[in-house]
């Protein structure tokens, strides 16, 4: 189930709801690839009835496929845990990002608040790519933190965490907001860092999900959020077809 939800919460540079309209319009030969039966596109955030009419068809589709949410802002995400999955059920989370969004959530959805809008609705998480002021800010419960350089220095065990994290919760959740990229590989976001992992180093994390859940059995949610194409949008869509094209294939999967 692949779903539109442009979700956009408060930010300081507005843009990142586009993104799909964006991708689509100059992607035309993706549209059919895309846009099939199981598409469903989603603006109306107040209709309870819609929302609620939603989260049945989620529900109904996880132990059948992956979903694929293509969001906004990182709001995105707080507003899914809110309205849209079961979180009565065990969630671990997997995160790309280059923030650790530790915001206060006193007064609703900040794109800069997530990690403490959903701490209370799962298990456990991880963050990867992290590098903005990560050694700053107390490491947030629940989660372990992987910065950029990490990921090549500490692969394996990154990749130990993913796989049990995969195979001991009943939802995995993965979101993956796109200024984890370097920018050079992924200009098109609102707030970029310096450094980050490349488009290979996403890919390649993103073909060992699809792998341990295929050894264990389970089905993903995916989001892919804060793909600002008022920044740029050129690269950013090369990019994002191949990153789109890897999670909904599984062409390339060979077991370990």
């Amino acid at each position: 189930m692949f779903i539109n939800l442009p979700y956009k919460g408060r930010t300081k540079v507005p843009g990142s709801e586009c993104g799909f309209i964006n991708f689509i319009r100059n992607n035309y030969l993706e549209r059919r690839y895309y846009l099939q039966n199981n598409f469903i596109d989603v603006s109306d955030y107040e209709n309870n009835n819609l929302i609620l009419d939603l989260k049945s068809k989620i529900s109904d589709h996880y132990n059948e496929e992956d979903i694929f949410i293509f969001g906004g802002d990182h709001c995105t995400t707080s507003f899914v845990f809110d309205n849209l999955i079961d979180t009565e059920k065990k969630i671990g989370i997997i995160i790309f990002d280059a923030h650790l969004d530790k915001g206060d959530v006193s007064d609703g959805y900040y794109n800069w608040n997530v990690l403490n809008c959903i701490e209370d609705r799962i298990e456990s998480g991880m963050i990867i790519g992290v590098r903005h002021d990560y050694y700053k800010v107390p490491t947030p419960r629940k989660y372990k933190i992987y910065d950029d350089i990490e990921v090549d220095e500490n692969r394996k065990n990154i990749l130990e965490n993913i796989k049990e994290c995969i195979k001991n919760f009943d939802i995995i959740y993965v979101s993956l907001d796109v200024d984890v990229l370097n920018i050079s590989d992924f200009p098109g976001v609102s707030f970029p860092m310096p450094g980050g992992l490349s488009l290979v180093n996403l890919v390649y994390f993103i073909r060992k999900i699809k792998n341990f859940k295929k050894i264990y059995g389970k089905n993903v949610i995916w989001d892919l959020v804060e793909y600002n194409p008022l920044i740029e949008s050129n690269i950013s869509n090369i990019s994002l077809q191949r990153i789109l094209t890897e999670i909904n294939t599984d062409n390339y999967i060979k077991n370990d």
